[in-house]
């Protein structure tokens, strides 16, 4: 899968430097919180699959700033949902910042890829969702301070504005990929993930995307 150069910054980026950005860049926002991230930028660019470590720094130097923390992640399966299909217009912007139990890893990200991706890619598809992203973190470039049990995954998802009423239904759906995936519902997913990960969630605004309405 694409690789991607993912770098947090304890302040939201200057305007000049996210315009620099190379074409595909997803740039994002978020005030501080005391049970959350330090940080309140984050910058996910795809980078080329020989690039690694190098191309991180590289955009390190580009953007200027010192960051919070650099890594290399890679695309999850399915979960490339960079820019708007069928939606434009306003939306809400989620961050997940997600620590996941090294024990249970692959079966968490297999999940994610089986039912996630799917469930999402339909909802991309019907206009209720603009974006869904999801990366693995593969090595820190820079490491961030302290981090004794760093984030290994990351989901932005954007929400359409005036699809949000839609959402009711999305259960529904997740049903039908979760048991189309061997597993019962749902809802029985999501607790054995809660067993899996610890997350961090925020609201955040986009600063610049692929196709950005």
């Amino acid at each position: 899968m694409p690789h991607v150069a993912l770098i947090t910054t304890a302040h939201p980026l200057p305007a000049v430097a996210v315009a620099g950005l190379p074409s595909g860049a997803l740039v994002l926002r978020h005030r501080a919180r005391p049970d959350g991230p330090a940080w309140t930028g984050l910058v996910a660019v795809p980078i080329g699959p020989d690039a690694g470590a190098e191309g991180v720094l590289d955009l390190v130097d580009a953007l200027g700033v010192r960051p919070e923390r650099a890594a290399l992640g890679r695309v999850q399966p399915g979960l490339d949902l960079w820019a708007p299909g069928a939606a434009r217009g306003p939306a809400v912007h989620v961050t997940e910042y997600i620590t996941s139990d090294p024990t249970h890893r692959e079966g968490y990200y297999g999940s994610q890829g089986a039912v996630s991706g799917p469930a999402m890619r339909d909802l991309w598809q019907g206009g209720l969702v603009q974006r869904f992203v999801g990366v693995e973190v593969l090595h820190d470039v820079v490491p961030g301070p302290g981090d004794d049990t760093p984030w290994d995954l990351l989901h932005v998802t954007s929400f359409s504005l005036a699809a949000l009423p839609r959402m009711l239904g999305w259960r529904r759906l997740f049903d039908q990929h979760a048991q189309a995936a061997g597993y019962p519902d749902m809802r029985s997913l999501s607790a054995r993930w809660a067993g899996q990960r610890t997350m961090h969630q925020v609201r955040s605004r986009l600063l610049r995307g692929p196709g950005r309405a």
